[in-house]
C-alpha cells in the first residue's frame, strides 16, 4: 500500500493505482503537495483512504485539465489556474496584506506545485528544472547553484 512509503496526501495517482513510477517522479509530486500545504496550511487532496484520495485526485486533475494542456492559449491556462485557486481555496494561510507582489508570488508557487503534481509522471519536472521556475528568480544564481550541488560534484 502507498501508506508504507508515503502518506496519502503526498502520494501520486500512479502510486495509489499501484502502477510503477520512478522514485524521483514520486518525490517531485510530493514536493508539489508540500508547496500547496505550505501556501494554504492544509493538504490539497486527502481522502479517508487510498481509494477516496485517488478519486479526489482524478476529480482535481479533471478540473485542472486546461491548465495542464500546454497547447491551450496562455489566457485559458491562466484562467484555469485562477479558477483552481478559487475553487480549491489555494490562498495564503498567513495574515498579511495581499499586495500585488504577494499575489503574484502565490500564483507562481501554485504554478510550480501543479507542475510538480502533473498527473502524468513523465511530464513532471526534474528537480533541476523545477529550480529554474520563476518562483526562484528572487534567489539569484548563487542560491540556485548551491541548491543544485550534489555530493558527487565534490572532489574526494
Amino acid at each position: 500500500s502507498a501508506e508504507n512509503l508515503t502518506t496519502r496526501a503526498y502520494s501520486p495517482p500512479e502510486m495509489l493505482a499501484h502502477k510503477c513510477s520512478s522514485v524521483s517522479k514520486i518525490d517531485i509530486y510530493s514536493v508539489g503537495c508540500l508547496i500547496v500545504e505550505m501556501v494554504t496550511g492544509r493538504p490539497l487532496i486527502l481522502g479517508a483512504d487510498e481509494n477516496e484520495t485517488y478519486e479526489l485526485q482524478r476529480s482535481f486533475f479533471a478540473a485542472a485539465e486546461r491548465y495542464f494542456d500546454t497547447s491551450a492559449p496562455d489566457t485559458d491556462r491562466s484562467d484555469c489556474l485562477n479558477s483552481l485557486i478559487e475553487t480549491y481555496q489555494l490562498s495564503l494561510s498567513w495574515k498579511r496584506e495581499h499586495k500585488e507582489q504577494d499575489l503574484r508570488q502565490r500564483k507562481h508557487l501554485i504554478d510550480l506545485a501543479l507542475k510538480c503534481m502533473h498527473p502524468e509522471p513523465g511530464r513532471r519536472p526534474h528537480a533541476e528544472r523545477a529550480l529554474d521556475h520563476e518562483v526562484f528568480e528572487c534567489c539569484g544564481d548563487e542560491v540556485r547553484d548551491v541548491a543544485r550541488y550534489t555530493p558527487r560534484d565534490h572532489p574526494v
